[in-house]
């Protein structure tokens, strides 16, 4: 309900990446980034990308950027580095 869903929002060759970190679908607040793209006649969901490991309260998709093909988003509070050192 309270996904933030397009905190992080970037836009790619033909797609818009877009970040929803608090979304809670694993457990609580481990985010998640949608992929859409433009197939000419609207813009249809893609992918979902939700990275293996992510915990709780790590915030991935609070920013997003892309390029021509790729895409990178951050896990805000992510610990593997340090409590909340966060990652991309």
């Amino acid at each position: 309900l309270n996904d933030k869903f397009g905190r992080g929002l970037a836009v790619g060759r033909g797609f818009v990446a877009a970040g929803a970190p608090n979304d809670s679908s694993l457990s609580n607040q481990e985010g998640k980034v949608f992929v859409y793209e433009d197939l000419g006649a609207g813009w249809v969901q893609s992918a979902t990308i939700q990275p293996a490991g992510l915990a709780p309260l790590d915030l991935y998709g609070f920013s997003v950027a892309a390029g021509t093909n790729l895409i990178a988003a951050s896990a805000l509070f992510d610990d593997a580095a340090g409590t909340d050192a966060g990652a991309v």
